[in-house]
């Protein structure tokens, strides 16, 4: 049995339970949310694994890159900064779709961009976390 967050009060819960106790969201609302935000992030390990994979041109970079962002992001302070220079990667490549609209255009892109990938990556990075303090 493990503990997952309730994306709306941040309160720890069971899995097993029915609905959260303090704000009563049910207990599917929650486990998807937080299945969805994993998804997320293993898009965005999966585009930059695969970007430095076809750069070096090689598979076994690939899954190196791949299974080795996975390991840092589990590390406290090093998968803070480590997710910091994720989301500065896609803001790059958000401004570089954006600026084929125009200048104000790439701004824009690259700005979500940035925010969508540093909040993904720092809310998958919280609720790991919660997880792994339950075995200490």
């Amino acid at each position: 049995m493990s503990l997952i967050k309730c994306f709306e009060c941040d309160n720890e819960i069971s899995e097993l339970a029915l609905s959260c106790p303090k704000c009563g969201a049910p207990i599917e609302q929650i486990k998807k949310s937080n299945d969805f935000l994993v998804r997320l992030l293993m898009f965005v390990v999966f585009v930059v694994a695969t970007e430095i994979g076809f750069y070096k041109g090689s598979w076994l970079i690939f899954f190196g890159v791949f299974f080795g962002l996975f390991l840092l992001l589990a590390i406290p302070i090093v998968g803070e900064i480590l997710g910091i220079i994720l989301a500065c990667a896609f803001g790059i490549i958000g401004y570089r779709i954006g600026i084929i609209w125009g200048q104000t255009t790439g701004y824009v892109f690259g700005v979500f961009f940035f925010f969508s990938v540093l909040t993904v990556i720092f809310d998958c990075i919280k609720n790991y976390r919660i997880d792994l303090e339950k075995y200490r």
